[in-house]
């Protein structure tokens, strides 16, 4: 639980240290810093830290309430990171936090075809390929469908996409 004089005191008179202290609540997983300071700065939902928002951040920490937390603010499910152009829900993936992708796509996460094959989402592929048979061969990023499954080790995905 994040200190909460932090909420009174000075570290909160610059943007910078609100975002700090906003994206350590996040990481920590502390739903009443985190929505306290929401509610006094609603726009963190959108800031930015390690390349993410506080939304990446939550999915890679694998803190479920403070996901939903910043989805009810606004959070963006399609928000690309600096670096990879990776979405929350690939966070969540990166670290094996399974439940978060689920809850994510649940929540109305965009999972593109060949995400569906690494994060093991059989449903999405199997609506995907009823859809247009040809996108088990369509090439994304450094490879097909079948890569991405192959890489992630969902054997399932191999063997409906084989």
């Amino acid at each position: 639980m994040i200190d909460s004089s932090l909420l009174r005191g000075n570290r909160l008179t610059t943007a910078g240290a609100t975002e700090e202290v906003f994206f350590d609540a996040v990481r920590a997983g502390d739903v009443a810093t985190t929505s306290a300071l929401l509610d006094r700065h609603a726009d963190l939902v959108h800031a930015r830290a390690e390349g993410g928002t506080a939304l990446h951040v939550a999915a890679w920490e694998n803190r479920p309430l403070i996901a939903e937390l910043l989805l009810d603010r606004g959070a963006d499910l399609d928000a690309r990171d600096d670096r990879h152009e990776m979405l929350p829900i690939a966070w969540a993936n990166e670290h094996g936090h399974m439940q978060m992708v689920r809850r994510l796509r649940e929540r109305g996460a965009f999972v593109p075809f060949q995400l569906c094959a690494a994060f093991g989402l059989l449903d999405g592929l199997a609506e995907a390929i009823a859809a247009d048979g040809s996108r088990i061969d369509e090439v994304r990023g450094y490879g097909t469908a079948l890569h991405f499954a192959a890489l992630w080790g969902q054997s399932e995905a191999v063997e409906l996409l084989l």
